[in-house]
């Protein structure tokens, strides 16, 4: 709708609103439609507070968005590009050999086929569009890694990495599509944003549901179906799920259920800041670590490896007893956790306690014993340590 447009943006500015036009029904369906009259009924509607409103993102969920959206397109490309090469292959019936169809050492096999100058042509031009993507799609996965490490996204996409199936780019996928957790406060506000939720038709007797609505963060909800796959697959309690779902309703439909609960799973772990009731610590661990070696995530922020996984851990507020974990056959060392530090801290403030307060008792003892005691003296000031749970002050001990 170009004419609304126009005139939304112009009644947002003063009033910090911005309607949808696809749901501005009196307008959209007008017969008669024309700026004038568009303009007397938006005022309309405005005046009544009948306008919808939509959340603007701040500057830096705009920049992720715009970021995510380039890669989509590159990636886009590259899979086109691919799927044409292929499309030669079947056409002229030729066996692709072994190891990467794409790899740079097939470029010679690629053009020594016995094929057509033109076929030829084709061909050339695509592997030169992929040669020239790859080098494009690895700075902006850079880029978006790099982010993943910045604030305000390093202290939430801990919380969507726990989730099985979820990488750090599909992480930032969503989290640049939820922008604020804070604007849902219920999952099934944010299940709906997706377009997972299932559309109904209810009037009078009749209750029907059908497919999901489709409606909201394309993106976001390719993402989840993507990861809903992973997590059936490496998952054990999202395989028995899926299986269950499957033998009912059929495996095209579980796997968006699937995909509906994980998301249902991201909004309790981002809107309570909390570890997932069903994370396998073993793989959250595998999955710092991966994020922790991905593009030298650690390295920029000045930690090893296993200092940087055993921060994440903390800030999931798991794996505080664990001291090593294996990682591509190689056995790290993790530093001893927050808790564990303020249990050791606490166990040795308690002994010094006791040693104060047994020392005193020996002191008043042998005071009371001695002949030169004399109950007419003030009675001396003798300081120990109290530990307490707002810290060490000292308690004053009449001896």
């Amino acid at each position: 709708m170009p004419g609304t447009s126009v005139i939304s943006c112009a009644l947002w500015s003063p009033l910090s609103r911005l309607h949808i036009p696809w749901k501005s029904k009196l307008i959209t369906s007008a017969r008669v439609k024309t700026d004038a009259r568009d303009t007397l009924h938006l005022a309309r509607l405005l005046a009544a507070g009948l306008i919808p409103a939509v959340w603007i993102p701040p500057q830096d969920v705009r920049e992720l968005r715009a970021l995510v959206a380039h890669h989509t397109r590159l990636i886009r490309q590259r899979t086109q590009a691919k799927n044409r090469l292929r499309s030669t292959l079947h056409r002229y019936n030729i066996v692709p050999p072994d190891g990467g169809l794409f790899a740079a050492a097939q470029r010679s096999w690629w053009e020594a086929l016995a094929l057509s100058a033109v076929e030829k042509l084709r061909i050339r031009q695509d592997l030169s569009v992929l040669a020239s993507l790859e080098p494009l799609i690895a700075e902006v996965e850079e880029e978006l890694t790099r982010l993943s490490g910045t604030e305000p996204w390093l202290s939430q996409v801990v919380f969507v990495l726990q989730v099985p199936g979820i990488g750090v780019i599909n992480a930032l996928v969503r989290l640049s599509a939820i922008g604020d957790i804070t604007r849902f406060p219920t999952a099934k506000q944010l299940v709906g944003y997706a377009g997972l939720g299932a559309s109904v038709h209810a009037s009078g007797q009749t209750y029907q549901t059908g497919h999901i609505t489709r409606q909201g963060r394309k993106e976001m909800r390719a993402a989840l179906v993507e990861s809903a796959w992973m997590a059936v697959e490496h998952h054990p309690y999202w395989k028995a799920q899926f299986e269950r779902l499957s033998a009912r309703i059929g495996k095209k439909k579980a796997i968006v259920a699937i995909a509906r609960k994980l998301l249902v799973v991201v909004w309790h772990v981002l809107s309570k800041q909390e570890a997932d009731r069903n994370a396998d610590q073993a793989m959250v661990t595998r999955t710092m670590m991966e994020w922790a070696r991905n593009k030298s995530t650690a390295t920029r922020q000045g930690l090893t490896r296993a200092e940087f996984v055993r921060r994440e851990l903390d800030r999931l507020g798991i794996g505080a007893e664990m001291d090593s974990f294996v990682f591509n056959g190689r056995t790290y060392h993790l530093p001893a956790s927050a808790s564990a530090r303020l249990r050791t801290a606490t166990a040795a403030l308690s002994r010094m306690v006791l040693e104060a307060r047994a020392s005193t008792a020996e002191g008043t003892t042998a005071l009371a014993a001695s002949p030169s005691w004399n109950v007419r003296k003030k009675p001396a000031q003798r300081q120990v340590l109290l530990c307490s749970s707002r810290g060490i002050a000292p308690l004053p001990i009449r001896t």
